[in-house]
C-alpha cells in the first residue's frame, strides 16, 4: 500500500481538502458577492488583482460578480429554459407519450444541473465535460418533447418490452410493400 501511494503521490495531492473539514468556499464566496455588491448592474468582469477565481466556483455567483444583473439575465434565461423544458417533459412522460426511461432521465439531470451549478460553474465553461453534458441532457430534452407530439399506437412503454412482431409491421408496414394495394384492385 505504501508502494502504492508512493507512486500516486501527486494523484492524492488535494486530498486533504475533501477529507479535512475545512470550509473551502466561504471565502471564496464571500470575495464573490463583495465584488457583485461592489458593481452590481454590470459587475467587475475581472477578478481581484493577482487574485484568480476560477469558474469551478459556483456558476451564479460567479456570474453576478463577473457580470452583475446583466449577466444573471441570460443565466436566468437559460435555467428558465431548463425548467420549462423539464416540465414539458414531465407532461409527456404523464401522458404517456413517450418511454418513462427517456423521460426520467432527463428529470433526473436537470436538479442536478440547477443544484450542481450552486457549488460548481457547470454553465460557465467554455468546452468542458460540464457543457458537453448540459447539451446532451438538453438534446435529448428536446427529443423527449419532440416524440411526445408524434401519435402513438398501442405502444406499452411501461414494461418496455418490444415484440419483434411490432418492430416489423413498424418497417414492412401492413400492406407487406404494396400487396394489398394490388388485392384490393
Amino acid at each position: 500500500l505504501a508502494a502504492a501511494a508512493s507512486l500516486f503521490s501527486e494523484s492524492l495531492e488535494g486530498v486533504d481538502r475533501f477529507v479535512g473539514g475545512e470550509n473551502t468556499r466561504r471565502e471564496v464566496w464571500l470575495r464573490l458577492v463583495d465584488d457583485f455588491l461592489s458593481a452590481p448592474v454590470f459587475g467587475t468582469m475581472q477578478s481581484r488583482v493577482g487574485e484568480v477565481i476560477s469558474a469551478a466556483e459556483s456558476s451564479y455567483l460567479t456570474t453576478l460578480s463577473l457580470m452583475g444583473i446583466s449577466g444573471a439575465i441570460p443565466l436566468g434565461v437559460l435555467v428558465l429554459a431548463i425548467a420549462w423544458g423539464a416540465a414539458r417533459v414531465y407532461g409527456a412522460r404523464r401522458s404517456g407519450a413517450v418511454d418513462p426511461r427517456q423521460a426520467d432521465l432527463v428529470l433526473a439531470c436537470v436538479p442536478v444541473m440547477l443544484i450542481g451549478s450552486v457549488f460548481e460553474g457547470f454553465f460557465l465553461g467554455i468546452l468542458s465535460f460540464s457543457v458537453v453534458w448540459i447539451y446532451a441532457v438538453m438534446s435529448l430534452m428536446a427529443f423527449v418533447v419532440e416524440r411526445s407530439a408524434e401519435p402513438v399506437e398501442e405502444e406499452d412503454f411501461e414494461d418496455g418490452d418490444f415484440e419483434e412482431e411490432d418492430l416489423e409491421d413498424e418497417d414492412l408496414g401492413d400492406d407487406e410493400c404494396g400487396d394489398d394495394r394490388l388485392m384490393s384492385a
